[in-house]
C-alpha cells in the first residue's frame, strides 16, 4: 500500500486576537455597543486623514480642550495610528484623572498592542469609575484576569479534540494499476476513523523582564480507521526553545527564536518515521498590523523497515526547509496569512532526493476570543495551497515493473476549512474538510482526496 509520507511540517505565523477596539463600550451615560473596526474605502481614510489634520490642528490651538484631544486620539486610532492615539490618550489622563472613556481606550490599545504591564492600571481606574456599569466592571473584570494570566512566569494551556472522519482515498491510492510484485495494492479506498488530537503548549518567562520566554509544545494524534487497518496511527511530536526579544520599546515586536524539535510516527504496528529537528524563526512586526516571519528547519528523516510495505525499505534523508511568512491584520477579527517554504531534501538514495517549493495563504475569522486562558475561541478558518517536487532521479523500482525511467514531478492542490464552535468556555464542536489533488509525471502518484471531519473540543 503506499502511503505519502509527512517528510516536513510547516510552520505557521500565529496572529492572535486582540481586544476588539477599546471594549467599545460606552462608560459615559452608560451605553454599551460593541462593533469591529471595518476596512475602509480610500475615500472614507481620505475624509479620516483630512479630519485628523484639522483635529491636530485644533489641538495645538486648545490644548486643554480634552473633547477635542480625545476625537483626536479616535480618529487616529481608525486611522491605525496606535502611537498617536495612546500619546494623546496617556496625556489626557494624565492632566485630568477621572476620564473613564480615555483610560479605558487606552487601557485597551495597551492590551492590544500587548503591553499589559501598562493597561492594566488603565483598566482598574475605569473600573473605579462611578459612571461604569455592572456591566463593564464584570467585562473589564475578564480582562484584568487575562492580564494577570499572561504576567505570570508561567503559563500551560492545551486543546483535545475527539471526533470521527472520512475520506474518500484514505490511503492516497490510485485506480491506474493493480498488484504487482514489487508494488502493493494502489487501489484508492474509502474509509470512516475515530481520531483523537491533543496539543500542549508551556510558557516560561525566563529572567525578570519580558525579553526572553522558554516555549514548549507537544502535540499528539492518534487515528483508528473501521476498514483499512494499515494506515493506523499514532504521531507525536515535542518541540522546545527559548524566543529572545530585540526591540527596545516593545522587545517581542522583534524576537528570534531557535528550537529543537522531534516527531515519532507509529504506522499500523511498528515504527515508521522519527525525524529529529532543530531550526531558528525569527518574527519582525511591520507597523500595526503586518508581521513578517522568517524561518529555517533541518530535521533529520529515519524511516523504518515494514514487512507490510515492501517500499518503506531503511532509509535517510536530510530535510531543509526555508518559510517565509507574512501576516496581516486586516481588521481586529480577520487575518489573512502567507507563506512560502523552499526545500530541499538529499537522501541516501537519488530518487528519494527532490526540491520543493510550496506556497499557501490563509484566511482566520475570529468571532469569540478566548481572552482568559483555558478558555475555547470561535474560529473560522480557510485555506488553499500548492505544493511541487521534483526528484532527483528515476525509481528503479518503478522501471522494473514496467513504468518507465521518468524522473518524477508532483503538483499538489489542497484546499481546505475549518471552524470551532464554542458551545461553552471550554468546550465546542469542531468541524474541518479539505480537498486534496495531485497530479504527477508517474500516474501511480497522482491521487485526490476528500475528508471530513467532525468532533468536540475541549479547552485545557
Amino acid at each position: 500500500m503506499r502511503i505519502a509520507s509527512k517528510a516536513s511540517f510547516s510552520r505557521k505565523l500565529m496572529a492572535s486576537t486582540a481586544l476588539v477596539g477599546a471594549l467599545t463600550i460606552g462608560i459615559i451615560g452608560g451605553a454599551t455597543t460593541a462593533q469591529a473596526d471595518e476596512m475602509m474605502s480610500a475615500q472614507e481614510r481620505a475624509s479620516l486623514e483630512a479630519s485628523l489634520e484639522q483635529q491636530r490642528l485644533a489641538a495645538l490651538a486648545q490644548p486643554s480642550n480634552m473633547q477635542i484631544q480625545f476625537e483626536r486620539a479616535m480618529t487616529a486610532k481608525k486611522l491605525g495610528y496606535t502611537d498617536e492615539a495612546i500619546r494623546v490618550l496617556s496625556m489626557m489622563v494624565d492632566q485630568q484623572p477621572g476620564l473613564a472613556r480615555a483610560e479605558l481606550e487606552l487601557a485597551a490599545l495597551y492590551y492590544q498592542s500587548g503591553d499589559y504591564e501598562k493597561a492594566k492600571p488603565h483598566f482598574e481606574a475605569a473600573a473605579a469609575s462611578p459612571k461604569a456599569s455592572v456591566e463593564l466592571k464584570e467585562r473589564i473584570a475578564v480582562y484584568l484576569e487575562s492580564i494577570d494570566n499572561k504576567l505570570r512566569r508561567s503559563l500551560t494551556t492545551g486543546t483535545l479534540v475527539v471526533g470521527v472522519g472520512f475520506q474518500t482515498n484514505a490511503n492516497g491510492g490510485s485506480d491506474d494499476f493493480a498488484n504487482t510484485a514489487n508494488i502493493s495494492e494502489v487501489a484508492e479506498a474509502d474509509d470512516f476513523n475515530l481520531f483523537a488530537s491533543l496539543g500542549v503548549n508551556h510558557n516560561r518567562k525566563v529572567g525578570e523582564s519580558d525579553r526572553t520566554v522558554w516555549e514548549n509544545s507537544g502535540n499528539l494524534y492518534g487515528s483508528l480507521q473501521l476498514d483499512v487497518d494499515e494506515l493506523n496511527l499514532m504521531y507525536a511530536e515535542v518541540s522546545s526553545g527559548l524566543k529572545f526579544g530585540l526591540a527596545n520599546d516593545n522587545p517581542m515586536s522583534l524576537n528570534i527564536k531557535p528550537y529543537v524539535k522531534l516527531g515519532y510516527l507509529f504506522l499500523e504496528d511498528t515504527t515508521y518515521l522519527t525525524s529529529p529537528s532543530a531550526g531558528a524563526v525569527m518574527n519582525m512586526q511591520l507597523g500595526d498590523n503586518m508581521v513578517l516571519g522568517v524561518g529555517y528547519d533541518f530535521t533529520l528523516e529515519m524511516y523504518n523497515n515494514s514487512d507490510t510495505r515492501t517500499r518503506a525499505e531503511d532509509r535517510d534523508g536530510d530535510d531543509h526547509m526555508l518559510t517565509v511568512s507574512l501576516g496581516i491584520a486586516a481588521t481586529q477579527q480577520d487575518v489573512l496569512s502567507f507563506q512560502l517554504d523552499a526545500g530541499k531534501k538529499s537522501a541516501d538514495r537519488d530518487e528519494w532526493s527532490f526540491d520543493s517549493l510550496g506556497l499557501s495563504a490563509r484566511y482566520s475569522h475570529s468571532f469569540a476570543e478566548a481572552i482568559v486562558p483555558g478558555t475555547l475561541a470561535g474560529t473560522l478558518s480557510l485555506g488553499a495551497s500548492y505544493y511541487m517536487s521534483e526528484y532527483d532521479a528515476a525509481d528503479q523500482n518503478l522501471t522494473a515493473v514496467g513504468l518507465g525511467t521518468i524522473v518524477r514531478e508532483d503538483d499538489r492542490f489542497v484546499v481546505d476549512a475549518g471552524a470551532v464552535l464554542p458551545l461553552s468556555d471550554t468546550m465546542g464542536i469542531s468541524v474541518g474538510a479539505s480537498y486534496t489533488m495531485q497530479d504527477s509525471n508517474v500516474s501511480l502518484y497522482e491521487y485526490d482526496n476528500l475528508r471530513v471531519l467532525a468532533g468536540v473540543a475541549f479547552a485545557l
